[in-house]
């Protein structure tokens, strides 16, 4: 005998959409009495109703826990609509929890963006904030969002060690003076140049914009060393041997210094994580289904919305602004 189907049922698009926009109506700040009694008659016009709004709810809950703080007024605003009759108990579908496993994750990230680093660190960046530091030396430390970097200049070296995000290093010649960036186990000997580190996620990545910089990892693979030359890059995990370098666009890695995201056919599940680098919150790609498609574009950094926008224009997603600072992209 086949067993019973158990998942609850199957939401459509519409109704899960509906579900997303009462939520964002209720925690508004300006629902009215009317507002939430409208809430409560599509609430009792099916179960599918209820259930859309249900997880979304349980959404909202999860992603106010996983960033340390309550998100505005779920409490007070969407808790008369929980009063009603709940429906038969039935098991979260697996697509939620597939859902809120990656909003965990993401969420996670975000809300602990490593406090450590920024503690040792001489100089640092918040969140969308981007710094040029002049050195001792006439060198220039153009630091990124979110970044934390700590400086130790003695008579016979420079070094500096990146100990979180990203900088792009201008650096004066001085042959008896080597200037070092070391990221994790990785170690940058700049000659003479122009070049950036970004350091995320256990991965460093150096981008040559001018001249030459060698780079080691003696830890993990003693003796090998790789030459960068300008529009060259090479992207390398924690514990693994140096790859290969590979050809680049090194004006487009360095737009940011510019104020500017440049992408060129980037899978959009990039583009937001990109887009999250510096802006408070959080935009949460629902799902997979539309993580690769392709996104282009220059975009101002002062006006991340505007990415969000045409996203919305030209590929088949909706963006919803739920409150909190949190966009859901679906």
């Amino acid at each position: 005998m086949t067993k019973p189907h158990r998942d609850s049922p199957a939401i459509p698009p519409p109704i899960e959409e509906r579900a997303y926009q009462w939520l964002a109506r209720i925690t508004s700040g300006s629902a009215s009495a009317e507002d939430r009694l409208a809430l409560e008659q599509w609430l009792k016009e099916d179960v599918l109703h209820r259930q859309a709004y249900e997880e979304a709810v349980e959404l909202w809950r999860q992603l106010g826990q996983l960033a340390g703080r309550p998100l505005p007024r779920l409490a007070e605003q969407a808790a008369p609509a929980m009063t009603l009759p709940r429906p038969v108990a039935q098991r979260p579908r697996r697509a939620r929890r597939r859902l809120l496993a990656a909003c965990a994750a993401l969420l996670s990230a975000l809300a602990v963006i490593p406090q450590l680093p920024f503690w040792l660190a001489d100089y640092a960046t918040g969140s969308g904030e981007i710094r040029a530091i002049a050195l001792e030396d006439g060198s220039t430390m153009h630091l990124n969002t979110a970044s934390a970097v700590s400086v130790d200049y003695t008579q016979a070296n420079r070094s500096v060690r990146l100990l979180a995000g990203e900088a792009e290093f201008v650096v004066q010649k001085n042959p008896a003076r080597p200037f070092v960036v070391t990221a994790g186990d990785e170690t940058v000997r700049a000659l003479g140049t122009a070049f950036i580190v970004r350091r995320e996620a256990g991965t460093v990545t150096v981008t040559q914009v001018e001249s030459r910089v060698e780079i080691t990892a003696a830890q993990s693979d003693p003796g090998r060393k790789v030459i960068l030359h300008p529009g060259e890059r090479l992207q390398r995990r924690s514990g693994q041997p140096l790859p290969e370098a590979y050809a680049v666009d090194a004006g487009k890695a360095e737009a940011w210094r510019r104020g500017k995201l440049i992408f060129e056919s980037a899978p959009l599940d990039e583009v937001i994580a990109e887009i999250n680098r510096y802006r408070p919150g959080a935009v949460l790609l629902m799902g997979r289904k539309n993580a690769k498609l392709p996104v282009s574009g220059v975009f101002d950094l002062n006006r991340l919305d505007r990415v969000l926008a045409v996203i919305e224009q030209t590929l088949p997603v909706k963006a919803l602004r739920v409150g909190g600072g949190v966009v859901l992209v679906y």
